[in-house]
């Protein structure tokens, strides 16, 4: 599987909150809205890979993204592990509770950090499964031929 992974800061922000995170058998990749990641890898499953994009305008988008993705990389190894699709998805499901507890912490002990929020979206590709998880406005496609087609929907007021 070939994966071609990176974020860019956009047109209307001054800073880009983005973090971004892929896990394979051969490495574990991370960055956050200071580095830059611009790279091609073949990759085997079981593989996971998401993205969080901090809330630009909330305290602490950064902060929330990073976390994010430091939770969904120590999640990879019992994650990589997972024997059926059942199995799969109750262990995504359980470390995205984990990344809003974590989440809640960081905003009980620093109160700059109230309000912080991010959106994720994944793909998790194992023998057993291939999963892709989100929440919030950003979006999974799928490439069908030369087209691209939504392979989400948004969790926002307007989509409700």
């Amino acid at each position: 599987m070939l994966l071609r992974a990176f974020t860019d800061l956009g047109l209307t922000r001054e800073q880009n909150e983005d973090s971004l995170l892929v896990c394979h058998l051969q490495q574990v990749m991370q960055i956050s809205a200071q580095n830059k990641l611009d790279t091609t890898a073949n990759v085997k499953p079981p593989l996971l890979a998401c993205i969080a994009d901090g809330m630009g305008g909330h305290a602490g988008g950064e902060v929330a993204s990073r976390l994010v993705c430091n939770v969904f990389g120590e999640a990879y190894a019992p994650l990589s592990k997972a024997s059926t699709p059942e199995n799969a998805e109750l262990a995504i499901r359980k470390t995205v509770t984990r990344c809003l507890d974590e989440m809640e912490k960081q905003q009980s002990t620093d109160s700059a950090l109230i309000g912080m929020g991010t959106t994720i979206v994944g793909f998790f590709s194992a023998p057993c499964a291939n999963i892709i998880f989100h929440s919030g406005d950003s979006r999974a496609y799928g490439l069908h031929g030369k087209y691209l087609r939504s392979l989400t929907r948004d969790h926002n007021e307007q989509n409700k």
